[in-house]
């Protein structure tokens, strides 16, 4: 095998490895982002529940001190 093929596959190689590990590392950040994307639309459900039981909350109470004054 002549030095400059042996050189040849050396590089092929170890830019194949290199490639593999960015492959990785760009699947690894992708998992990252999904998860955080995950978290974040479980944030915003609990915050829009939280609103909606406030708001549910607050317009009972007026309901109920209407029907209050009504029967005064």
């Amino acid at each position: 095998m002549s030095r400059a093929l042996a050189v040849s596959i050396a590089l092929v190689l170890a830019g194949s490895s290199v490639a593999m590990a960015q492959d990785s590392s760009l699947r690894d950040i992708a998992r990252s982002q999904d998860r955080q994307a995950e978290s974040l639309r479980r944030l915003e459900t609990i915050e829009r529940d939280r609103a909606r039981r406030e708001d549910s909350a607050r317009h009972n109470a007026e309901r109920d001190s209407r029907s209050m004054r009504r029967f005064d």
